[in-house]
């Protein structure tokens, strides 16, 4: 298994930039001891643009870009886009996520989201409106996983189903641009619509809060 590294990562276009601590990693004595290590597209990178990073309980560093994503190791890169990995349906990667079993979530340009689990790559939604290619992990507990599209609809999934199977598509009222949703410890779906309305979601119901609840606005 390869070490998780020991410091945050700070990521901007075009560079990954790993900042390792001296003093923490090496024992150096001096205050302010430090290696910077630059990695470009001329060092392993499949493109100098970087649109996501995600690290998995293996140690692993993904790098998602505009021309594939990337496994990183510390030492190299490993790139994966649709001539190797069939299950990604789009070379460019929007967006990446862990879940809290440590699968890792690829969103691609397309919309589409392919999960990295177990070793293996597999297509879990493909997503036929390219308006809507963006999505954001809102949940993973209990064995489901939940998305909310740039859209405002909510994806949810059990992960007892096959992989590509069993996909659950809501639409909150008031969808639209500018909603957000996010899940609490005890598995509730929170979902503010685009009219700064807050709902609760159980089952598959939405559950208006009311203003009497204590919410000031």
């Amino acid at each position: 298994m390869i070490p998780r590294p020991k410091i945050s990562m700070v990521i901007q276009t075009g560079w990954l930039i790993w900042l390792l601590c001296a003093s923490r990693v090496w024992g150096g004595n001096e205050a302010g001891d430090f290696s910077c290590d630059i990695w470009t597209s001329e060092n392993g990178l499949p493109d100098s643009s970087i649109t996501a990073i995600a690290q998995t309980p293996d140690g692993y560093l993904w790098v998602g870009t505009y021309n594939g994503l990337a496994r990183f190791d510390g030492v190299r890169f490993v790139t994966f886009d649709p001539g190797n990995t069939p299950a990604l349906m789009h070379a460019r990667v929007r967006k990446l996520f862990v879940d809290q079993e440590g699968a890792l979530w690829i969103n691609t340009y397309d919309g589409s989201l392919t999960v990295f689990r177990h070793g293996n790559f597999e297509l879990e939604h493909h997503n036929a409106r390219s308006s809507e290619g963006e999505v954001n992990l809102v949940s993973s507990v209990s064995n489901e996983v939940v998305f909310v599209t740039s859209r405002g609809d909510i994806l949810r999934k059990s992960l007892l189903e096959p992989p590509g199977e069993g996909w659950e598509e809501l639409a909150p009222p008031g969808r639209g641009v500018g909603a957000i949703c996010c899940g609490d410890a005890d598995g509730n779906i929170w979902y503010r619509d685009g009219d700064q309305h807050l709902w609760r979601l159980r089952d598959r119901t939405f559950q208006l809060v009311p203003a009497s609840a204590g919410l000031a606005g």
